[in-house]
C-alpha cells in the first residue's frame, strides 16, 4: 500500500498548497526520502528501510481525476511520511495506483498528534473512475 501519515495536526495549511508551491521551485525527478521543503520532511520508507523509488515532479499517471502530472510518483510498497514543522487542521491529497481494479482499500492513512500519538488509521477505497484503462484512484480528505 501506499500510504502517508502526517503529524501536528492543529492549525490551517494544506498539501495542496505546499504542492503548488514545489511545482516552481524544485527540480524535476527531486528524491522525496529525507526531503525537506517549506515545512514539510518526508520520508519514503520499503520494508523499513529508506528508498530513494519516490520522486516528485515526476510523470505519473498524466491528467486524472485527483493527480495531475507532474506528481510525487513512488513505488506502491513503500510508506510515505510527511512531517509538518507547523500544525495543520486541513490535509487533502489524491492517489492513483498503477491498475484499473477497484481496491479495498487501496491506500492507509495514519495522522499522529503533536505528541506523536495516533489519531487513528483511515482507509480509503479506489475507483477506476477513467475506464477500464485508467488507474484506480481514491482521495483522501481531513
Amino acid at each position: 500500500m501506499f500510504s502517508q501519515k502526517s503529524s501536528n495536526l492543529g492549525s490551517p495549511n494544506c498539501l495542496t498548497n505546499i504542492y503548488k508551491q514545489f511545482l516552481n521551485e524544485l527540480p524535476f525527478q527531486t528524491v522525496v526520502d529525507n526531503l525537506s521543503f517549506q515545512g514539510v520532511t518526508f520520508d519514503f520508507k520499503i520494508d523499513g528501510f529508506d528508498s530513494t523509488d519516490a520522486s516528485y515532479a515526476a510523470l505519473g499517471p498524466g491528467e486524472t481525476v485527483f493527480v495531475q502530472d507532474p506528481s510525487l510518483e513512488g513505488n506502491a510498497a513503500g510508506i510515505l511520511t510527511l512531517d509538518f514543522a507547523t500544525a495543520i487542521s486541513t490535509l487533502q491529497f489524491g492517489v492513483a495506483l498503477n491498475t484499473n481494479e477497484f481496491l479495498t482499500p487501496g491506500f492507509t492513512v495514519e495522522l499522529f498528534n503533536s505528541a506523536s500519538m495516533s489519531l487513528g488509521i483511515t482507509s480509503v477505497n479506489t475507483s477506476s473512475l477513467l475506464g477500464p484503462f485508467g488507474f484506480t484512484e481514491g482521495l483522501f480528505t481531513y
